[in-house]
Parts: C-alpha cells; sequence; structure tokens
C-alpha cells in the first residue's frame, strides 16, 4: 500500500488516532454503583468500612461524630504486609486479636493472613455486616 501526499497523511493520522483510542480502556469496577453511593454518602472508604471504623448505613456527620468516640487501633493493614509473621502475630496479640484455625479475630471481625516464606504476602479483612477487603504485595 502506498500511502503519500495528503490524503495518505490524512489516512495515516487516522489510523494512528484509532489505534491510540483501541489503547485507552475504561477501568476495572471493583465495586457496585450503589456501594460506591455508599461510600461517598457515608463519607467512609473501603478500608475503614471493611474495619469497623466506619459504618456505609450512616451518614458522613454521623460517622464523623462516632469517629471522635471511637477507641483507637493501632492496627494497620497494609502495614501488615511484607512483615515477618512472627512481628505480625506480637502487633496483633498486642492489638486484641486472637487467633483461631489460621484466623484472627477481634470483636465482629476476622482477619486472615497468607503467608509464604515467613512473610505476609496478602490480607483479608472481613467485618460483619461489612464488605470485606483484601491487600496484597504488590
Amino acid at each position: 500500500m502506498n500511502i503519500t501526499g495528503p490524503a495518505g497523511y490524512r489516512i495515516l493520522t487516522a489510523m494512528l488516532i484509532i489505534t491510540a483510542l483501541s489503547c485507552i480502556a475504561t477501568p476495572a469496577q471493583a465495586i457496585s454503583r450503589a456501594y460506591r453511593a455508599q461510600l461517598e454518602r457515608s463519607g467512609c472508604s473501603q478500608l475503614t468500612d471493611a474495619d469497623g471504623t466506619c459504618d456505609v448505613r450512616k451518614t458522613r456527620a454521623q460517622n464523623q461524630a462516632n469517629s471522635v468516640n471511637a477507641p483507637a487501633s493501632s492496627l494497620k493493614l497494609d502495614q501488615l504486609i511484607g512483615k515477618s509473621i512472627d512481628v505480625a502475630s506480637g502487633q496483633l496479640i498486642a492489638d486484641g486479636w486472637k487467633a483461631n484455625g489460621g484466623r484472627w479475630y477481634h470483636d465482629n471481625r476476622v482477619l486472615t493472613l497468607t503467608v509464604a516464606d515467613n512473610l505476609i504476602t496478602a490480607v483479608s479483612l472481613k467485618h460483619a455486616g461489612h464488605a470485606s477487603l483484601t491487600l496484597k504485595k504488590e
């Protein structure tokens, strides 16, 4: 195919634009629209909903009022990833978590750790009545 002159330039430009546009993908939606709306209305994030520090069924103002009275937890899920299971276990026990059958329990929360070579590679948190959250090592 011989592309020369103004017509060839327009065809080549159009092909480049189509190629560029075909490379653009819409992001995957990991949560439903209804859940996203609940998060926005409540002022919660997926993490705060999963760890129980925020309730998606309440308004932003109600959650802010409750957060002032809520006890602080030293558990930071993202900080567990990459730590040795021994160090993480000590932190979890100090924070009031109880191990049972390979899972950790605290109030209505269940924590599951994925371990490879004695290091935590993923953390899953489920809070009764709330969405679950999984964080993985990248």
